[in-house]
């Protein structure tokens, strides 16, 4: 490489912030309250699940963290350029699943391309800070949650069971009020005045009195199908992830991997050895029932 090359290159590298970003785009960035934690929220606030229903690929972290907000039914608006699209779906039995799909790719393409020229959101989007990865940071945010819902539980409300949350996973708050402890494992804390709770990754509320042991409240189901929780970790959602990570509970027999390598063990049972280093004994020499393993559904 040229002395010339090497100046021009460490020249641009120079003009770089640490996330490789020039500097006049960072400031427009921060002028444009692109990063503001506040702002993506009030945007993802206005997706309702009655007026965004939509595949991944156009959800509503997609399309909040694009610019946009929803002001009705399949219609967003762009919160810089005020620009609007409207989003209809057909219906899956009023043409192929080929067109459907062709349909919500031109519509991801337009998150992007329907901003005007030279509105910010056309080169750029929100991105999802990284949630705490340490244990002790996880099981204090937990507590806090569970802090914030013991002064507004009612008397009649119920939880509904979840068997995801073991024993040993409650045996770490067992002090606390039982269904203050699910809602806050399940990501719940309490909003504002009255019993109103919240999720603050999906932005769901609902009030508790709403919910009795004749209609319990299931935590995980009240959520927004889009909510963040829900994202596959290694193993498990991320809401279970931490949990396990929190109270130190490994994952049983029951985690995605212990079920393959269950699969695993159960095939080569059920199928004749045929390594050539072991001879079957005359007595033993009819090949066992081939029977299909049964597949493990989550």
């Amino acid at each position: 490489m040229s002395e010339a090359l090497k100046r021009r290159a460490t020249e641009a590298l120079e003009s770089l912030d640490n996330d490789g970003i020039p500097p006049a785009k960072v400031a427009r960035r921060t002028v444009e309250n692109v990063d503001s934690v506040e702002f993506y929220l009030q945007r993802l606030a206005s997706f309702a699940a009655q007026r965004w229903s939509k595949p991944r690929e156009i959800s509503p972290r997609i399309c909040a963290a694009r610019g946009w907000k929803c002001i009705g039914m399949d219609m967003l608006s762009c919160t810089s350029c005020q620009v609007l699209l409207n989003a209809p779906l057909p219906l899956l039995d009023m043409c192929s699943v080929e067109r459907y799909n062709t349909i919500v790719q031109e519509y991801a393409n337009l998150l992007k391309d329907k901003h005007k020229e030279p509105c910010i959101w056309r080169t750029t989007t929100y991105k999802e800070p990284l949630d705490d990865l340490e244990p002790a940071k996880i099981l204090s945010s937990i507590e806090e949650r569970i802090s914030s819902l013991e002064p507004i539980l009612t008397p009649g409300f119920v939880c509904a069971s979840e068997e995801k949350i073991t024993k040993e996973h409650l045996e770490r708050f067992e002090e606390r009020p039982l269904e203050a402890v699910i809602l806050g494992i399940c990501g719940w804390s309490a909003e504002g005045n009255g019993d109103k709770i919240i999720c603050h990754r999906c932005q769901r509320t609902t009030r508790l009195f709403i919910f009795s042991k004749t209609k319990p409240f299931d935590a995980l189901a009240q959520h927004n199908q889009w909510c963040r929780s829900f994202d596959y970790g290694r193993e498990f959602p991320k809401w279970q992830e931490e949990l396990n990570a929190a109270t130190n509970v490994r994952p049983g027999k029951n985690s995605y991997i212990g079920a393959i390598m269950d699969l695993k063990l159960r095939m080569r049972d059920a199928l004749p050895d045929k390594s050539p280093e072991k001879k079957a004994s005359p007595e033993k020499t009819a090949s066992p029932e081939k029977t299909s393993p049964e597949k493990k559904t989550d």
